[in-house]
């Protein structure tokens, strides 16, 4: 079982997950925002090996509601523009 953030990581995770979460849409059409997908990949990815994917969820989910936007997908990206796999927590 994994553990749970305090309210003082909670709140520090979010604050940075909010700073990588807008710097990707600021992106979005540049030659950076697969650079800045990457950021927020690896953030969710940190999240989950140190909280669960549950909690991991839940920070997803309050950092939506903070920022009124959406997770971008964690996935390899194909040549087409598709992703090789699917993505539950995706929604941008």
């Amino acid at each position: 079982m994994q553990s749970r953030p305090t309210a003082e990581e909670s709140e520090r995770l979010l604050q940075q997950g909010e700073f990588l979460l807008k710097t990707f849409h600021e992106m979005k059409g540049t030659d950076e925002e697969e650079f800045w997908r990457g950021n927020v990949a690896g953030f969710r990815i940190a999240l989950e090996s140190l909280y669960g994917q549950e909690e991991t969820a839940s920070l997803l989910s309050q950092l939506r509601k903070k920022t009124g936007l959406g997770i971008p997908h964690s996935g390899v990206k194909e040549p087409g523009g598709g992703y090789l796999e699917t993505d539950s927590e995706a929604d941008a």
